[in-house]
């Protein structure tokens, strides 16, 4: 059922969880086992988050208590690494902004938070994320796992 899982759209997925049909935990643990199955080949993934499995078990006791949650809750996702997020670097392909956290979390990520999308981690981006192919010096070429070019 995993791979099935990372077929559906975020709506179907939201739904399946609102409606217990699976869990944001079964979503989630499938999104990381299919990252980290890929990764080594596609360097897609600049970095991955540990809580993401503590915010899905979050997400599915909120559900059981019955709270109102937002219309993504329990997705997960990936934020690109030209994103701004509060205390965390920003370096858009760029290794010298591996320095420098961000001040301020960029709107799409509040807003992906407060629609209760699960972060699983952020993936990778060309310098200043100009080119139409993901290759940087911190994080390397980034390749399709499909045709492994």
């Amino acid at each position: 059922m995993s791979d099935e899982l990372l077929r559906w759209s975020a709506e179907r997925t939201a739904r399946a969880i609102r409606t217990g049909e699976v869990s944001a935990l079964e979503v989630v643990n499938a999104a990381i086992a299919r990252l980290e199955a890929t990764n080594g080949v596609s360097n897609a993934s600049g970095e991955q988050w540990n809580d993401a499995v503590d915010r899905a078990k979050d997400a599915d006791a909120a559900i059981a208590r019955g709270d109102k949650v937002g219309p993504l809750h329990g997705v997960p996702t990936a934020i690109k690494l030209n994103t701004d997020i509060a205390g965390l670097p920003t370096p858009d392909g760029v290794e010298e902004y591996r320095r420098y956290p961000a001040a301020e979390t960029a709107p799409v990520v509040t807003n992906y938070l407060a629609a209760g999308v699960i972060p699983i981690g952020r993936t990778n981006c060309p310098p200043f994320s100009t080119m139409w192919s993901t290759g940087s010096e911190p994080f390397g070429i980034t390749r399709n796992p499909w045709t492994r070019r």
